[in-house]
């Protein structure tokens, strides 16, 4: 008579299953990320210089260095 339910030899297997998918998995999602980065820090780049655009014409151009400087 069997009980339900794995057995000590199945859970080990299962073990070993997903011990190997991972072997294969992680370098391939490392090497995965590692090619989007410059992608990424391009995009970065790009979204940070839109949002400062609006940022420089509306603070008179402090930010290219036009700061008033107090005489004193």
């Amino acid at each position: 008579m069997r009980s339900e339910g794995f057995t000590f030899v199945e859970f080990v297997i299962v073990i070993i299953i997903v011990g190997i998918l991972s072997i294969i998995a992680v370098p391939v999602y490392r090497s995965y990320i590692e090619k989007t980065k410059p992608t990424q820090d391009i995009s970065d780049v790009k979204e940070s210089a839109v949002e400062n655009i609006p940022l420089k014409e509306f603070s008179g151009g402090v930010s290219s260095g036009n700061i008033p400087v107090a005489s004193g």
